[in-house]
């Protein structure tokens, strides 16, 4: 498959398991990845204590009306954002 067939299904099944995850958006700003959940998201807050636990010199939990997490890019690390987030993912899914 070539390359942007690739990235495009990767995108699609990273929005599928947001969806899933009542995420409402995910976004670069500042060099960092902000993922929105939804304001009345039914998610299990452990999930999101855990994986910022386990990553705390990666993710920044808001709490808000929309609460979100800032994932904090290492540039060093030579990941992309895909990554970043199948990562992220990862953590709160498990």
């Amino acid at each position: 498959m070539p390359k942007a067939v690739t990235m495009l299904l990767e995108i699609v099944v990273l929005k599928a398991r947001a969806h899933a995850c009542q995420i409402v958006s995910m976004v670069q700003k500042q060099g960092n990845i902000v993922i929105s959940f939804k304001g009345d998201a039914d998610i299990d807050p452990t999930k999101i204590i855990g994986a910022v636990t386990k990553r705390p010199q990666r993710y920044l939990f808001t709490s808000a009306t929309n609460p979100y997490v800032t994932i904090k890019v290492n540039e060093r690390e030579n990941l992309g954002a895909t990554e970043y987030i199948k990562e992220f993912l990862d953590d709160i899914e498990a």
